[in-house]
């Protein structure tokens, strides 16, 4: 499946990277996947989230780690034996 995203990378003024990041929507713009990296450690987190079928947010992970160094959408991040009543998987 191709995502849309969007990429950010912030610099001080001294030219040094300070933070990166990446957002991934569905074909509607809504977020899916945020993901940002630990510069220090090289380390990308991701928060996921879900929806209600209206297409309304009803559910936002907490960061965790993907296990990758470089931002590459997570499938089957979010794992749970059942949906949230009015959640949806995407």
């Amino acid at each position: 499946m191709n995502r849309n995203w969007s990429y950010s990378r912030t610099y001080d003024l001294d030219g040094n990277v300070t933070s990166e990041g990446k957002q991934f929507v569905d074909a509607m713009g809504r977020p899916t996947q945020t993901q940002s990296k630990n510069l220090a450690e090289q380390q990308v987190f991701a928060t996921q989230s879900l929806n209600n079928q209206g297409g309304v947010p009803v559910l936002t992970t907490l960061p965790a780690p993907t296990n990758n160094q470089a931002f590459k959408y997570k499938d089957g991040f979010v794992t749970a034996t059942t949906t949230p009543p009015g959640a949806e998987r995407r």
